[in-house]
This record gives C-alpha cells, sequence and structure tokens, in this order.
C-alpha cells in the first residue's frame, strides 16, 4: 500500500511541475505576443531605415491627428493604396534580431475595416511647364520664345526637362499643403554637355532650379520660390 501511495504522490508532483511548466510558457508567450488594433493610412510615405524604402502610416488611436511610420512588414496582410483599414493584429517581440532589423514582428489577424479613401487629391500642380522668366541676382530674364521646359514627375519623385540646349534631369521632393501652394526642391541635378553657343539663360534656369524650396500656382502658372522669393515663371503645356 505504501508503495502505491508513493507512486502516486510521485505522480501529482510530476504533474505538478508539469503544469507549472506549461503555465510559464503560457506567460512567456503571453508576454511576447499581444493582439491590439491599429490604423492604417490610405499612402505610404516615404522614410528611410537601411535604404530609403516606403513606411506603413500606422495610428492607435482612431481619433489621433498624426501618423506614425512603420518599417516593417505586417505578415499576411495584402496592401492595396487608397484604402483606410483597421486591423486586428498580433505583435511579437523577437529576440537575437540583427542590429538594423526591428525588433518586433507584426502579424495579421484580421481587417475588421477597410475604407476606400474618397478624399479630393490635389490636381492644381499640373505636369508639364514651359519657363517664362527666371530670376537670378535680381535680374528677370525673359525665357519666352526658348522652350525651356519643366516636367514634374510626382509619382517617380523625379525632375526633367530641357534647358535653351541640354536636356536635365534629377530626383525631387514634393510635399502638397494645400490646393495652390507646397514645398518643392530639386536635386541633385545632372544634365547633357552639347555644345552650344550661348548657354546664359539655360545657367540661369539650372541655378534658379537649385534655390527652389517651395510653389505656388495661379491659374495656368507656376510660380517657383526661395522661401518668400519668386524665382521663376512657368505656364502649364496643355496635354
Amino acid at each position: 500500500m505504501y508503495g502505491i501511495l508513493s507512486s502516486t504522490h510521485k505522480q501529482i508532483h510530476s504533474m505538478k511541475k508539469l503544469l507549472s511548466l506549461l503555465t510559464a510558457v503560457l506567460v512567456v508567450t503571453l508576454l511576447s505576443a499581444q493582439t491590439k488594433t491599429i490604423f492604417i493610412n490610405s499612402k505610404k510615405a516615404d522614410c528611410v531605415g537601411a535604404a530609403p524604402m516606403k513606411c506603413f502610416q500606422y495610428k492607435e488611436k482612431a481619433t489621433a491627428t498624426s501618423w506614425k511610420n512603420w518599417y516593417g512588414s505586417i505578415k499576411n496582410f495584402t496592401y492595396k493604396e487608397g484604402n483606410f483599414y483597421t486591423l486586428l493584429i498580433k505583435e511579437k517581440k523577437l529576440a537575437n534580431t540583427a542590429a538594423d532589423a526591428s525588433a518586433i514582428e507584426w502579424q495579421l489577424v484580421k481587417i475588421i475595416k477597410q475604407i476606400k479613401d474618397t478624399t479630393k487629391k490635389y490636381t492644381a500642380m499640373l505636369d508639364k511647364y514651359v519657363f517664362v522668366n527666371v530670376m537670378v541676382n535680381d535680374a528677370l530674364i525673359d525665357l519666352t520664345g526658348t522652350k525651356a521646359t519643366l516636367t514634374l514627375d510626382k509619382k517617380a519623385s523625379k525632375v526633367f526637362g530641357k534647358g535653351t540646349c541640354n536636356n536635365f534631369f534629377g530626383g525631387m521632393v514634393l510635399i502638397e499643403t494645400d490646393k495652390n501652394n507646397g514645398k518643392l526642391s530639386f536635386g541633385p541635378l545632372a544634365s547633357t554637355l552639347m555644345a552650344c553657343p550661348n548657354t546664359i539663360n539655360e545657367r540661369a534656369i539650372f541655378s534658379a532650379l537649385e534655390k527652389v524650396t517651395g510653389y505656388t500656382v495661379i491659374n495656368n502658372q507656376l510660380i517657383l520660390k526661395n522661401n518668400d522669393k519668386v524665382i521663376a515663371t512657368l505656364t502649364v503645356v496643355a496635354n
């Protein structure tokens, strides 16, 4: 009888140890992975992690007025730009991650809500323009008839065009602040190196473009500015 009781006691003790171990594992699991609701913006933002990239914009409260950048992916989530999302995700803390990698992983549990972004996009700033004039050292240079052009590729964040002789191209940063105004900068710019008899006006164009910090659209004209100072005027080219 004593042997049976002793064996039973050992089994109960072993079960208690197993239960304690399972409880500890469950606690660790709960601590390392938890669910929460996040809100995803209808477009991604330019950001820089290990390299330039596009980041999800998210917030944790629907009433928040600003968006944060999420530099990682969201497992099992297929994102379509132009839609707002409310997501239930599982957030898990990772161990032994690389120095430039996130220590947190997001995984989709379910899409709570998906709503199409019907916000009216700004359309006042068109793509292709021809130079009317440019300001250099407070002197206005008339470019009428030179056919010098400027094309803004907003999707690719690039600018290109033609001076009075050479073609030029480069990067662009454009931030629309309202329907007719915004921040704008170009660079670095590069150009072809054709032998031209007179490049004074072209050098004036390139010099002005490198100083641009913003823009205003008035009717069919694009006004390029350096802070509040007008440095070039262009007219839209009809499609």
